[in-house]
């Protein structure tokens, strides 16, 4: 068995490769999440009895803030968006479709945009807070650095039929 595993450019399960397949799964796993959290916020926008009068929200941050259900439906549908790209992320992994990779390759790109982003817009609301925030960008970079590295690999072009099967 080592042997057979030692001539593979990845690991695979069924001819698939396993960290392709990883993605999928958590990719599905993060949509259903995230589409809960939509819920959650319908939900709430409809729970409303008037609405033409605000709940007041607050915390240690803010000191009150007028919430209308219009603010909590907004929000749901925005995040149908992430919900919606990371089931069509999974399914096109789970069916190998070509597309499944573009999608792939810009979730990396973004990924690693947000690092970029989280590296100068401060993680704290200290007055003294420093001009860079390193670790809280660092992470962020990684994964999105991996995540166009990997789906560019040759192994998962061709799983998800964008390589030449002559060349790989």
């Amino acid at each position: 068995m080592p042997d057979a595993l030692r001539d593979l450019e990845e690991p695979t399960i069924g001819d698939r490769p396993i960290v392709l397949l990883t993605v999928a799964v958590g990719a599905a796993l993060g949509a259903v999440l995230i589409g809960l959290a939509a819920v959650e916020l319908f939900v709430d926008g409809f729970g409303y009895s008037d609405w033409t009068v605000p709940r007041i929200v607050s915390n240690e941050f803010l000191q009150g803030v007028s919430i209308y259900p219009e603010h909590y439906l907004f929000m749901g549908t925005i995040l149908l968006i992430p919900t919606a790209y990371l089931a069509a992320l999974a399914i096109g992994i789970a069916r190998a479709r070509p597309w499944a990779w573009i999608l792939g390759f810009v979730a990396g790109g973004l990924v690693g945009l947000y690092g970029v982003l989280a590296l100068v817009i401060p993680g704290s609301l200290a007055a003294n807070a420093d001009r860079w925030h390193l670790a809280e960008s660092v992470p962020w970079i990684a994964l999105g650095a991996f995540t166009l590295w990997y789906f560019n690999r040759r192994a998962v072009r061709r799983d998800l039929g964008m390589g030449d099967p002559v060349l790989g």
